[in-house]
C-alpha cells in the first residue's frame, strides 16, 4: 500500500506507462537486430538485395482490435536494379 494513503490509480497509470515504454524499447531493439541480421546474411551470401525497409504499426492499446480483425491495406515501393517494385501488405489480428 502507498505510504501517503492514496495513489492507487496513480501507481496503476505509472506502471502502465513504464510497461508501454518497455515494449516500445523492445520493439525498437528487435527491429535494429533484424535489420542488421538481414544485412549480414545478404553480404555473407553475396546477395544483391534491395535496401531494407521496415514498417511498424502502433496500436492504441493492448486489447484494441480492428472491427473485422484486418488492418488497413498498405503499399511499399522499392527502387533499384533498373526498376521500381511494389509490395502490397496488410495486418491481420489473430
Amino acid at each position: 500500500a502507498p505510504r501517503d494513503g492514496g495513489g492507487g490509480a496513480r501507481d496503476l497509470i505509472s506502471n502502465a506507462t513504464i510497461g508501454a515504454g518497455y515494449w516500445i524499447l523492445v520493439g525498437l531493439l528487435a527491429n535494429d537486430i533484424l535489420e542488421k541480421s538481414i544485412g549480414w546474411v545478404a553480404t555473407w551470401f553475396g546477395d544483391d538485395v534491395f535496401p531494407l525497409k521496415t514498417v511498424r504499426l502502433i496500436l492504441p492499446g493492448r486489447s484494441w482490435m480492428w472491427a473485422n480483425g484486418n488492418g488497413p491495406n498498405k503499399d511499399l515501393t522499392f527502387k533499384g536494379h533498373n526498376g521500381k517494385y511494389g509490395i502490397k501488405y496488410d495486418w491481420k489480428q489473430t
